[in-house]
């Protein structure tokens, strides 16, 4: 394996950043998840899919274990960089459009589970109004489509 000679450079500093017993101790518990802080409340575990899945994308993102659905993501020590990327995950997780201010204004599990659902409810009833709508129109007849247009183009 050859190296150049600015990446023989970059792993010495590396290597000489690691050589304290502290640093590598630093590292290994980084790699740990935290145990939830000493928060004002009790503990309420997730109790539907929704809160379960919201729960362990916070629990990754923030590095903490057993994250309760009133847990404020502020005292858990979220971040608006690292509510970014939650709001990645779970805008995938439930192909949902969330933004940064839905997410600041629902800091606990609870409260965004609350506003996911309503999102994916809100969806669902759209898409019914759109699968009558095209069910409609396929029943019409040509010259019926055709009025219809000319009735939405004015």
């Amino acid at each position: 394996m050859v190296f150049d000679r600015a990446k023989l450079e970059r792993l010495a500093h590396i290597a000489a950043d690691l050589n304290s017993a502290e640093q590598i101790l630093k590292i290994i518990e980084s790699q740990h998840p935290k145990q939830r802080p000493d928060l004002p409340y009790a503990y309420v575990a997730p109790s539907n899919e929704v809160e379960r899945s919201i729960a362990k994308i916070w629990e990754k993102a923030l590095n903490v274990e057993k994250i309760g659905i009133n847990d404020d993501y502020l005292e858990l020590g979220g971040t608006s960089l690292i509510a970014l990327q939650i709001i990645f995950r779970l805008c995938e997780a439930f192909n949902v459009a969330l933004t940064l201010s839905d997410f600041f204004i629902s800091l606990t599990v609870h409260k965004l589970s609350e506003l996911i659902r309503n999102k994916i409810n809100l969806a669902n009833q759209e898409n019914e109004i759109i699968l009558r709508s095209l069910k409609r129109i396929e029943n019409m007849e040509e010259n019926e489509i055709k009025n219809l247009l000319t009735e939405v183009k004015h």
